[in-house]
């Protein structure tokens, strides 16, 4: 076996090795392919995915760093470095990548979704909402956009706009239970309680389905404190009607004295009847 043939069977099995969760494993075969021929580009690839798996972030940035050097119009590397610079706080770095992706790829929807968000990160949410209307108009069947781009309209305070964005993602998708959560967050910012209760009641029993019980409890949680919510305002009501009853009943009653003092003074001030 030559080193060319050999270099191809040790990145297809560390790329096999990676997708069974043999990061380790992988890791060594492309370092073993790398000595034999050091400018394949896939060889970098799949050890940077490795290295970010067991958290070698600076070793997985370099490896994609050299992927790109070496094959400079591939938009997966460009995505794959952008991702990770996003979860290092290197927005700037992010931007720039996502961007790239855009250029080689226009059609890449995850780029578009990174880029919206990286520059709702950064503040800019004109420009945010601007990029995810574009990748829903590229395709307008994903309903984690709308969903999304809702967060963003609930940044501003455009409420309506962002409970219709989640009306959307769950009428494409009735189990998506993000929008069934973000919506019902919504409502609670409407002060509509009964609405954000049905929506934390489906919320749980989606998360419960899939077997994410930290999320399904937070969720009991959220519905139990609206339904507190409630009980304190019907009591506060009752404590107020009673207390007014009182107070109405309270002034009858000295009205009434107040009447029959005055006809006693004026009946001991004036002539007595005749008999």
């Amino acid at each position: 076996m030559n080193n060319k043939d050999e270099v191809k069977r040790l990145v297809e099995q560390a790329q096999a090795r990676f997708e069974q969760g043999d990061y380790e494993g992988a890791i060594d075969d492309c370092d073993q392919a790398i000595a034999l021929d050091p400018n394949l580009a896939s060889a970098y690839i799949c050890r940077g995915r490795a290295r970010k798996k067991i958290n070698n972030h600076l070793g997985a940035y370099k490896d994609y760093t050299k992927a790109i050097e070496l094959d400079q119009n591939n938009a997966v590397i460009y995505s794959l470095r952008a991702s990770l610079s996003d979860q290092l706080g290197d927005q700037d770095g992010a931007f720039r990548d996502y961007t790239k992706v855009v250029e080689l790829d226009p059609t890449d929807i995850d780029a578009y979704d990174g880029l919206a968000w990286i520059r709702f990160s950064m503040g800019d949410t004109n420009d945010a909402l601007s990029i995810y209307a574009q990748a829903i108009e590229l395709n307008d069947q994903q309903p984690d956009l709308y969903v999304k781009r809702s967060v963003i309209k609930s940044n501003l305070r455009d409420y309506d706009g962002a409970i219709l964005d989640c009306d959307r993602a769950i009428e494409i998708n009735q189990s998506f239970v993000d929008g069934y959560m973000t919506r019902g967050e919504l409502y609670k910012l409407k002060e509509n309680r009964f609405l954000a209760i049905e929506d934390f009641k489906k919320a749980e029993s989606l998360y419960r389905e899939q077997r994410n019980i930290g999320m399904a409890e937070h969720c009991k949680k959220e519905i139990k404190n609206l339904k507190n919510w409630f009980r304190w305002k019907i009591n506060r009501f009752v404590h107020k009607f009673v207390e007014a009853r009182l107070l109405s009943m309270y002034n009858l009653a000295s009205s009434v004295e107040d009447l029959a003092n005055n006809n006693i003074q004026s009946t001991s001030d004036g002539d007595l009847p005749e008999q």
